[in-house]
């Protein structure tokens, strides 16, 4: 993985030396795997230097804002909104409001994305997670700050955004202060956990509290007693899916208790914690004995249609599977009260430990020459109308504190997990991320040694030091890359 990471970073370091002529800092690749879901995946970061220059830096809109502009003739290129590929509706919706730009979606993994910095023909705007990407590619400076936008922009308020926005906020020494680097579609809480009713009532498990914290361990002994095996012995139910990573799973554990991976100032990582070791060990025994679906063992998906059809107990995603996906899902969507949505589990149940480990939102790459018509497509896209629709067929939290009340609450189904969303809003923590170490780079270290601590490859005292020597290099690596001492 080591060299195949420093192989990459070579090839981002010399597109850096391209875009030097522009203005724009240096960018760099989150590790490997560049393939999967763009909208999990490209990391970066940005230090205060990391300045555009006068000829890169356009001026801010005027305060009369851009919807008196017209954009006739302009195309703004769109990465990451795979939900916008043959869309007729939100095309039709452009249209009419756009003040006649169009917009393209770009295809691409980041190795394509970050060539394509490098030679100025990057997409204007980039849909990816905010808490993946949004500081680490603002520390790069390959984000433009968009507060004087938002300042002059009749749809967004600053004042109205959530406690979300903290995660594309960046001041080049701590990720939740300074520039806002983009703007939140819609978001949840993702740790949050649910529960399949008639699953846990065949394992002879009680109903959860949906307003109670749960600890890990009581979780894992409700996935252990949800696993079946048949007669060949052949699993046929698992006690819990997730679309998080082990990166993420591990950040919120630690967080859960006031804890993080890094130093205040971000300058260190730190690996051997006794909160480290024992989430290694927690999600080996649920990988070994079958709770938690695995490569080990896997029913075919990561849970969702599994859950549906009663094959996996809980699932550990947000709201947004509730409306967004699971009414959706054929062998569910005429039995929603068979579901339901309970608080993240936390190492201390005296502590909310629910928290936003996604937040898909929109930002603007720093070179691009469309930056009004890239706003404005923001616009359209994350507020105005089409939030306000999102919001109400219920696909994830809006990021703008005055559509929550459009959230459906009619059917006892999305009252119940309504009331779970917002009790879980109380108690939500923010995570602590690294914007030098890449979200990717975190989860391709921790995936690999992992899986040698699983397969008993290696033990876990060794792991644990291979692991803070390669956390090391890649936070070096990365704090060279956005010129940070």
């Amino acid at each position: 993985m080591k060299n195949t990471f420093r192989k990459t970073l070579s090839i981002l370091l010399t597109a850096g030396m391209l875009l030097g002529a522009s203005g724009c800092a240096a960018p760099a690749l989150p590790g490997e795997e560049s393939s999967e879901s763009e909208s999990r995946k490209t990391e970066s970061s940005q230090s205060e230097s990391a300045e555009p220059s006068s000829e890169s830096q356009e001026q801010a809109p005027e305060s009369q804002g851009v919807e008196s502009q017209r954009f006739d003739g302009v195309t703004v290129r769109v990465w990451g909104a795979t939900d916008l590929l043959n869309n007729a509706e939100f095309e039709k919706y452009v249209a009419e409001n756009g003040e006649g730009l169009t917009y393209e979606i770009v295809s691409a993994d980041e190795i394509k994305m970050m060539s394509m910095v490098a030679t100025g023909t990057a997409a204007d705007i980039w849909c990816l997670s905010a808490f993946s990407h949004g500081a680490m590619y603002a520390a790069r400076g390959l984000y433009e700050p968009l507060d004087d936008y938002i300042a002059a922009s009749d749809v967004f308020d600053e004042a109205n955004f959530t406690d979300v926005e903290n995660l594309y906020r960046f001041d080049g020494k701590e990720v939740g202060a300074g520039p806002i680097y983009g703007i939140v579609k819609d978001w949840s809480l993702d740790n949050q956990i649910w529960v399949n009713k008639k699953v846990f009532a065949d394992a002879g498990l009680e109903i959860p509290d949906p307003t109670k914290i749960y600890t890990w361990d009581e979780i894992r002994e409700w996935a252990k007693a949800c696993v079946e095996f048949d007669e060949s012995g052949e699993q046929t139910r698992w006690g819990m899916g997730t679309t998080n990573n082990l990166y993420q799973l591990i950040t919120g554990m630690v967080c859960s208790v006031g804890k993080s991976m890094f130093s205040d100032d971000l300058s260190e990582v730190y690996i051997d914690t006794p909160e480290i070791r024992a989430a290694f060990d927690y999600w080996a025994d649920m990988y070994k004995s079958g709770a938690a679906i695995s490569d080990m063992s896997t029913p075919g998906d990561w849970g969702g249609d599994s859950f549906a059809l009663d094959k996996v107990g809980m699932l550990c995603c947000g709201y947004w599977f509730g409306n967004g996906t699971l009414a959706f899902n054929e062998n569910a969507k005429d039995r929603m009260d068979d579901f339901m949505l309970i608080q993240a589990p936390s190492l201390d149940t005296s502590k909310g430990a629910n928290a936003c480990m996604a937040g898909v939102g929109a930002s603007i790459w720093r070179g691009s020459k469309n930056k009004e018509a890239a706003f404005k497509f923001i616009e359209l896209y994350n507020g105005g109308e089409w939030a306000k629709k999102r919001a109400i067929q219920g696909f994830g939290n809006p990021a703008q504190s005055d559509l929550v009340e459009l959230l459906p609450q009619e059917t006892q189904f999305q009252k119940q997990t309504y009331d779970a969303n917002e009790f879980g809003m109380k108690n939500m923590i923010t995570l602590k991320t690294n914007p030098y170490i890449t979200a990717q780079g975190m989860e391709s270290t921790f995936q690999q040694f992992f899986y040698e601590v699983l397969y008993e490859r290696m033990t876990m005292d060794d792991a644990i030091v291979a692991m803070q020597e390669q956390f090391e290099t890649l936070l070096a690596e990365g704090k060279e890359i956005c010129g940070v001492d």
